[in-house]
């Protein structure tokens, strides 16, 4: 969960890039880890997490002091935080704390405008198939105290989608409705 070591050479497909608020530095997924490197040289990437599971989606806190990541590093896909630190000029990573407990894989969107939470989209609901909703879970107080994970509703009701983004002001989410099923290329429709 530190720094574990850097790449020197071609740091080849590469996923889910996230910038920090100062827009100086990014972090990504590569050969299932989290990598940091500096926007304005991407010549040294940084191993910012080393563990035998998937790291992948990641987004920083609205101040930039702690990073939230998804992973299976406990079976199912689930959200963790690292405090974040510098060491000489490169970015470091303290120890992970897991956010959720939960058997189904979710999808991390980012943070709450606040930085106390984190928003994300799951298919939670056993009663609605393959449908993905939108959620927020608050930081745990301690390591093992999982805050209750509360979904996110419209002004009309239950909202259905993914990708939640929440403008800082908090007043308007953006998200994604619906999907596009590429195994059915005869489908027309609202998807």
């Amino acid at each position: 969960p530190a720094t574990a070591g850097t790449t020197a050479g071609r740091v080849g497909f590469v996923q889910f890039p996230s910038l920090s608020p100062d827009g100086k530095t990014m972090v990504f997924s590569w050969l299932g880890d989290l990598w940091t490197a500096p926007v304005d040289d991407t010549s040294l990437a940084v191993r910012l997490t080393s563990h035998p599971a998937e790291e992948r989606r990641s987004a920083f806190s609205p101040d930039g002091s702690m990073l939230a990541f998804e992973s299976d590093r406990d079976g199912g896909r689930n959200l963790f935080v690292v405090q974040l630190g510098r060491e000489g000029g490169k970015l470091t990573a303290g120890p992970v704390r897991r956010v959720t407990a939960v058997d189904r894989p979710l999808s991390l969107s980012g943070w709450t405008p606040d930085g106390k939470g984190l928003v994300f989209s799951a298919g939670l609901e056993p009663a609605a198939y393959r449908g993905t909703r939108m959620f927020t879970v608050s930081l745990p107080a301690s390591d093992g105290v999982f805050a209750p994970i509360q979904r996110i509703d419209g002004p009309v009701g239950q909202a259905w989608g993914s990708q939640p983004r929440i403008r800082p002001d908090g007043k308007l989410i953006t998200f994604t409705r619906g999907r596009a099923d590429w195994t059915r290329p005869r489908y027309v429709g609202s998807g």
